[in-house]
């Protein structure tokens, strides 16, 4: 009910609601009583900024029709009362005197004819529901006898009603032929294929299964069906849950230990099953079909009796989608030619496995992911050799004639096609179209570039945004360069390539204390040493400290036993220190500190490197590091790195810039912070790389 002046609501008005036939009158439908009573007391409200006071009404279980009555009982300040009443009325239908008409085909309803019976008979109904033990794997070990294996987990379902679960359902097993069933262990004999279990308290029928140990009995079924209800529960129509098993027949694997083929959706299981089964040695051929498949997440650790596991792929050359694997404390953990997709968190998380071989695989995340497609902690020996990483980042990548095409009567698209000689002409003859527009146009050209690069501003990185944010300047001038417009399309065309190979989080390695060989790998994506990017970045006042520190003894490297190679690989981005960068930023300003838990050494050799766009990034951080015939992909105005050692060598490093030669020497060097070379650094030996010692 609103309360109003001669123009607007009046707020504070007191107004009555009085129950003329019963029920219950509430602020708060929260307070409303589960059963209203004949006569309700009356409840009084202050109306609000909109004049408007309301309340809450619950009918009595009494008259058919049924009223409320509000009255206007005091107004505030000056304003004069006029006594006014309004009248609610509602109706009560009762379920028992509604009348219901079932579809055609409901016989669980047939015999209702009252909503109310429909109701009953509704609360009634027992439904019976899967509740685990399908899709287990029975395991033929190497001179395993006998002609059953039973699973290691029973099988169950669960009869509920409305109100809960039903004790004393009656619910009937029945196995296809060679399969044996019991309700507890051990199995009597002989034992049956069909059994019949009564549920507990708490809803549950139970059911051990062991399936036929031949060869040729392959996917094995059991069927539970609904056979009885408790008394007061009508009968329902026929319900049935089926569970699938399967035998694996396990051989000699080529290290003397197991070997078995499985398909995707049975790795996790076959593995988890043949660890409860006392192997320590696991060699496992992922078969992989026509649709790929599913691999189940898997958490496995060593314990006291450390194993060995190696995953194979074999079938077709498809992706399959990888559930999270987390392997703890293994003597070698194996992959080898497997395609697999990671869904969800990090792919594989590797921990203090002692020996870990990932060769020959294509390795994926899902767009949007933060996490890495692998992870390793620990360990004494790690080989990543001849793999792909693709590692997608949250975002798309914006292509530049996406960007560029139609602000002028230039085609773009050809700066971006074809090969290097191509692009390259291309570029100049639209950087000469361009600088040809006349000041009006080009005018027209900036506005409108500025629209579009506002539109997608929060899909851009910051070197995108410089990228374009140079091309607008070099369109600026009264009087335009054409090799100022060739050189911001180049920057264009070189962050976006740099953008497009991968900007999620590939690898992460934090295993210093192991001899690690990163070899023949593509990574598109980030490799970070010792764990993930802080997204700390330090500038060039900070890096002279550090090199000063350094010099000076009051920078301290501990590293550890381990070696890391980085040979022959095609890496998109490499942070080289991680977390560590968070250290070194306190100890610039603090004065002094230590850096431990880091590679004794770090050999760079034969790595194509693409540059940072923004930031001097750590491309290393350790005891002692080698820097030979790494090629750096730069464009203007990018930084090549960092590197942090006690000493460090550089020599047959290049640079290409991918833009005009005149432009080379707008490199930011790569910047040296070790303590041994001071001067001493052959720039020569490295062409095209300003080497820069702090």
């Amino acid at each position: 009910m609103q309360v109003l002046g001669s123009t607007d609501p009046v707020e504070g008005a007191e107004v009555r609601f009085r129950a003329l036939n019963g029920g219950d009158l509430k602020a708060n439908p929260a307070d409303l009583s589960a059963a209203p009573p004949a006569q309700a007391a009356d409840i009084v409200l202050a109306t609000g900024p909109d004049g408007v006071a309301e309340c809450f009404w619950k009918l009595f279980d009494g008259d058919p029709t049924q009223r409320v009555e509000a009255s206007l009982v005091s107004v505030p300040g000056d304003k004069r009362l006029v006594p006014r009443a309004i009248l609610f009325n509602a109706q009560l239908g009762k379920a028992s005197e509604i009348a219901y008409y079932p579809n055609a085909g409901c016989t669980n309803l047939a015999s209702a004819h009252t909503v109310e019976d429909a109701l009953d008979r509704l609360a009634t109904l027992a439904h019976l529901a899967y509740v685990g033990g399908a899709g287990q794997v029975g395991l033929l070990l190497p001179g395993q006898g006998g002609t059953h294996i039973t699973l290691a987990r029973p099988i169950q379902v669960q009869v509920v009603g409305s109100c809960g679960p039903l004790e004393g359902a009656e619910v009937t097993f029945m196995a296809t032929t060679g399969s044996q069933l019991a309700e507890t262990l051990p199995f009597p004999t002989p034992a049956p294929d069909t059994l019949t279990v009564k549920t507990k308290a708490d809803g549950l029928a139970t059911c051990f299964w062991r399936i036929s140990a031949s060869a040729q009995a392959g996917a094995q079924f059991v069927t539970a069906k609904l056979t009885d209800v408790p008394s007061g529960y009508g009968p329902t129509e026929p319900q049935a849950v089926e569970f699938n098993a399967s035998l694996v027949t396990v051989g000699e694997g080529r290290g003397g230990g197991c070997c078995v083929t499985v398909a995707p959706e049975q790795m996790s299981q076959v593995i988890r099953s043949l660890v409860e089964a006392g192997q320590q040695n696991i060699e496992i051929c992922l078969e992989v079909t026509k649709d790929g498949g599913v691999v189940d997440r898997l958490d496995l650790g060593g314990g006291d009796l450390p194993y060995s596991l190696t995953v194979r792929g074999c079938g077709k050359a498809l992706p399959v989608q990888w559930q999270p694997w987390t392997l703890s404390g293994m003597n070698l953990f194996h992959l080898q030619d497997v395609l697999l997709e990671g869904v969800g968190t990090t792919a594989l998380t590797l921990k203090e496995c002692r020996e870990v071989i990932i060769e020959g695989c294509w390795l994926a995340n899902q767009r949007g992911g933060q996490d890495p497609i692998l992870a390793i902690q620990g360990g004494a020996l790690v080989q990543v050799r001849r793999n792909v990483f693709i590692a997608r980042g949250a975002r798309v990548a914006i292509a530049p004639q996406d960007i560029l095409e139609g602000l002028a009567a230039i085609p773009f698209s050809g700066m971006f096609i074809g090969k290097a000689a191509e692009r390259q002409l291309q570029r100049s003859q639209i950087s000469q179209g361009l600088a040809a527009l006349s000041a009006v146009q080009r005018r027209q050209f900036a506005l409108e570039l500025k629209k579009r690069l506002n539109a997608a501003q929060p899909q851009f990185t910051e070197a995108e945004a410089v990228a374009y944010s140079s091309l607008l300047d070099a369109m600026s001038p009264a009087k335009v360069d054409p090799a100022a417009i060739d050189l911001s399309l180049a920057a264009i065309a070189a962050t976006a390539a740099i953008v497009a190979r991968g900007t999620g989080l590939a690898i992460v390695l934090d295993c210093a204390a192991a001899r690690t060989y990163i070899v023949d790998n593509i990574i598109a994506g980030t490799l970070s040493l010792y764990g993930r990017p802080a997204g700390v970045f330090l500038n060039i006042k900070q890096y002279e400290l550090l090199g000063s520190h350094l010099k000076h003894n009051r920078l301290q490297f501990l590293p550890e036993d381990g070696e890391l190679h980085l040979r022959g690989n095609d890496i998109a981005r490499l942070d080289g220190a991680g977390d560590n960068v968070r250290r070194l930023d306190k100890i610039a300003t603090s004065g002094g500190g230590q850096i431990d838990n880091i590679f004794s050494a770090i050999f760079l050799t034969e790595n194509r490197l693409y540059a940072d766009p923004q930031n001097i990034v750590p491309l290393a951080l350790a005891g002692h590091v080698i820097f030979n015939g790494n090629s750096f992909d730069v464009s203007a105005g990018n930084q090549i790195g960092a590197v942090f050692a006690v000493s460090a060598s550089y020599t047959g490093n290049t640079a290409s810039s991918g833009l005009p030669s005149d432009t080379v020497e707008r490199i930011t060097p790569l910047i040296d912070v070790s303590a041994i070379n001071g001067d001493g650094i052959n720039q020569a030996a490295n062409p095209g790389v300003t080497l820069y010692n702090m």
